[in-house]
């Protein structure tokens, strides 16, 4: 929840938590307010009651109660409207936090994920085969079709596998997790044809290796 209140709006700390709770605060919830409340209380205890916690990766499974949360949010702009019996007032405030967005929280979150490096404390990787381009990473593997393996799972999940194309597995380079000389074997009988590469990474630096 204490990272909620950042990621939903991307508003300063207890703006976003503040605004949803309005309605209660100032004793004007009506049955739908309890209604939504009640939506976002769910995914709480259900959240709660989960086998996994999840807090390495954050709020993810309360952006499901988004719906309740927009809608919650808009009463409480409406009854602030009403309290201070100006509307223009809340719009600046409103706008004022939307600026905040723009202006601070949505650049250190691009930059953030720019180099697959989104988890706290985790390693700042470097792809030296993938440039940045308009239309999103563009892949520079010195021979295609290409198939590219990687013994390290968290490598593979946190950085490769998104790199494959969604007409997988029938992309120009295809990446592929094999963790022992068997499955790259496998790997290699079932893509014939294709260079063969691994990534490996030092100190943060991921580099492609002929894999002969």
């Amino acid at each position: 929840m204490t990272d909620l209140q950042f990621e939903v709006f991307g508003w300063p700390p207890l703006f976003a938590l503040g605004l949803v709770g309005v309605p209660f605060l100032f004793g004007r919830a009506r049955t739908w307010d309890c209604l939504w409340l009640s939506g976002v209380l769910s995914f709480v205890v259900a959240y709660a009651a989960y086998f996994y916690h999840g807090v390495a990766l954050g709020p993810r499974y309360y952006f499901e109660a988004m719906p309740y949360l927009l809608l919650l949010a808009g009463r409480g702009a409406q009854v602030l409207a009403q309290v201070a019996r100006s509307r223009v007032s809340v719009l600046i405030v409103l706008a004022a936090l939307c600026v905040w967005t723009l202006a601070f929280y949505l650049p250190l979150e691009v930059a953030r994920r720019a180099d697959f490096s989104g988890l706290p404390a985790g390693l700042r990787v470097s792809l030296s085969f993938v440039q940045p381009a308009l239309l999103g990473p563009r892949l520079t593997v010195p021979h295609t079709p290409a198939l590219v393996t990687t013994s390290d799972w968290w490598l593979y999940s946190t950085s490769l596998a998104a790199l494959n194309c969604p007409r997988l597995p029938d992309c120009d380079v295809l990446f592929a997790l094999a963790t022992s000389p068997a499955d790259e074997a496998r790997l290699r009988l079932q893509f014939p044809g294709r260079a063969l590469y691994r990534a490996l990474e030092t100190q943060g630096r991921v580099d492609l290796v002929p894999a002969g």
